[in-house]
């Protein structure tokens, strides 16, 4: 966990380096008034590997399937 600087107006700020290209999440740990939220980001770091671009594709088919609601 790395702390952010506030640069005003409710928005943070973090640089980090990354070693090496990949599939990489950001999960933002933010509180307010006792309230707590976690929103977490995915983003690409260079190239993926063939196992990184298979994950992805497989997240995708899940999320584009049937939409169904079942009572």
């Amino acid at each position: 966990m790395e702390p952010a600087e506030n640069v005003g107006n409710g928005m943070y700020s973090l640089s980090k380096e990354f070693e090496s290209d990949g599939l990489y999440y950001v999960k933002v740990h933010a509180s307010s008034n006792g309230s707590i939220i976690m929103p977490q980001k995915q983003f690409i770091v260079g190239k993926l590997s063939k196992s990184e671009l298979e994950f992805l594709q497989k997240g995708k088919q899940k999320q584009s399937g049937n939409h169904e609601h079942h009572h």
